[in-house]
């Protein structure tokens, strides 16, 4: 897989994080256009737990096939989860949070033994797009290339906190979108994992899914110059993108 080369510089940007947490509800929404004014917003106990999830997955991928094995996912958990519970509900909630965030992940992590290395973990790659005139940025949380697939397109995970439709649409649609541009393919699957409810959605595109997703895009892109200006904003996906 050849990796998209730098984007053209231009003013107009659609991030994928910005645009996920424009679409979760109405208070994040208004989160974000205070940020862009520069100001200070506090992180909801969702950030707080997504970015312990991110962390947690990208220390885990970091490894080995065979160290992982061996390595505790909760002991990698631990080492990120937040030490106190500012923006949880109250105690009771943020323990219940991460015995059961700690429990899907144990689940889900052990049952890809066979998977190697991923080929993208925890990147954030720019490509422009033409028909939008525009750079359209995404965070690949995990991606790989199984040599059993034999194709050129990548299987993508991504794990959320919960599940929330709109949220889940958009990065399967920017995902579908960007690939075909950055790399001449469409994915071969995209897989959104949603912990506090158990829930897998599952997107094998097609050519038609591409044209859809295209449609999609260019309806939402108006949505950037909502934060025109802003600078770059700590949300929740990348282990960069949070404190």
């Amino acid at each position: 897989m050849e990796r998209p080369s730098e984007a053209i510089q231009h003013k107009k940007v659609l991030n994928d994080y910005k645009l996920e947490e424009m679409l979760w509800s109405e208070r994040s929404l208004n989160r974000l256009k205070n940020l862009a004014l520069g100001k200070p917003q506090v992180l909801e106990w969702r950030h707080r737990v997504q970015y312990a999830v991110s962390h947690t997955i990208n220390d885990f991928y970091s490894l080995s096939a065979e160290v992982r094995r061996e390595v505790p996912i909760q002991y990698l958990l631990e080492k990120r989860w937040p030490r106190h519970a500012v923006g949880f509900e109250s105690s009771d909630h943020y323990w219940n949070m991460k015995a059961r965030i700690s429990d899907e992940l144990v689940r889900l992590l052990t049952q890809l033994t066979e998977l190697e290395l991923p080929v993208l973990l925890f990147e954030e790659h720019k490509a422009y797009i033409s028909d939008i005139h525009m750079d359209l940025s995404v965070i690949f949380q995990v991606a790989w290339q199984p040599d059993e697939m034999n194709t050129t397109g990548l299987y993508i995970q991504k794990y959320i906190v919960n599940y929330h439709d709109e949220v889940i649409r958009a990065y399967q649609n920017m995902m579908v979108v960007f690939c075909y541009h950055a790399f001449g393919c469409i994915p071969e699957r995209i897989e959104v994992n949603c912990l506090l409810d158990r829930r897998k959605i599952t997107l094998i595109p097609d050519e038609q899914k591409y044209r859809e997703a295209l449609d999609y895009v260019k309806l939402v892109s108006p949505l950037c110059l909502d934060t025109a200006g802003a600078p770059e904003i700590q949300l929740y996906d990348a282990p960069d993108k949070v404190n």
